[in-house]
């Protein structure tokens, strides 16, 4: 006897190889949006299985001298972008994320003593077809009816030497509702009156609790890389 979920899952996970194979033939003639040359992503390690503590860490660098003022910037989803590039046996597959949200508190001369968060709206994410994007966004992967968000909040932002604007990046990731501090390198630079971010980094989708189990969890690899261009403008005064 077969059983209508049954049906159901053999159904998305055809579709899901169709999808698959067709993304396949397109990485082979270099089509992928993320360009032929785009950069390795670099491991986001966890720092522990625990979240950061919830309030800011001091910024003063001497006893009785005040932190930095520092200056509101908020994201422009339409100047930045959002990718998750999950792979299969059969190649790459692109997710775009096009809601999103996130602010920085910028203190413009030191910006290790600054503060960022970003929160990705999951619903809004979509895949080469109809049948992958309902997939991805079904229980048997990231659940976007029970974990619609995810988001990262950062407690240290600290140079890392190579080129001015290099910097390792500390903080709280909460994905399919699990929280972990995780380090990120990325880079900022000052672009007219905004601020540009970006980070390429990889992890491990089952450690934030995403196992489809069954034939969805053999095709798909456990690594998923994160592909972020952030750019922050200044916030309107109140």
């Amino acid at each position: 006897m077969r059983y209508p979920c049954q049906d159901g899952y053999a159904r998305d996970v055809r579709r899901f190889l169709r999808a698959a194979l067709l993304r396949t033939t397109l990485a082979g003639l270099c089509l992928s949006p993320v360009g032929c040359g785009a950069p390795a992503a670099q491991d986001a390690r966890i720092v522990s299985s625990a979240p950061s503590p919830a309030t800011r860490p001091s910024t003063r660098n001497v006893a009785g001298v005040p932190p930095p003022a520092s200056r509101r910037y908020v994201v422009v989803p339409k100047r930045s972008r959002v990718l998750i590039l999950a792979g299969s046996v059969l190649g790459e597959h692109p997710l775009e994320v096009s809601r999103y949200h996130g602010s920085a508190d910028v203190v413009e001369e030191q910006l290790h003593h600054s503060q960022v968060s970003v929160t990705l709206e999951l619903d809004s994410v979509t895949a080469s077809t109809n049948a992958l994007t309902n997939l991805v966004k079904s229980e048997r992967v990231l659940d976007v009816k029970r974990y619609p968000t995810a988001s990262f909040v950062s407690d240290r932002i600290i140079p890392r030497g190579t080129t001015p604007e290099s910097y390792r990046l500390t903080g709280t990731l909460t994905l399919h509702g699990v929280s972990k501090t995780v380090e990120v390198l990325g880079r900022v630079q000052r672009r007219g009156k905004a601020f540009v971010a970006s980070s390429r980094f990889s992890l491990q989708r089952q450690e934030f609790g995403i196992k489809p189990g069954g034939l969805l969890g053999l095709l798909i690899h456990d690594a998923v890389v994160v592909d972020l261009r952030l750019v922050a403008e200044p916030s309107p005064a109140p």
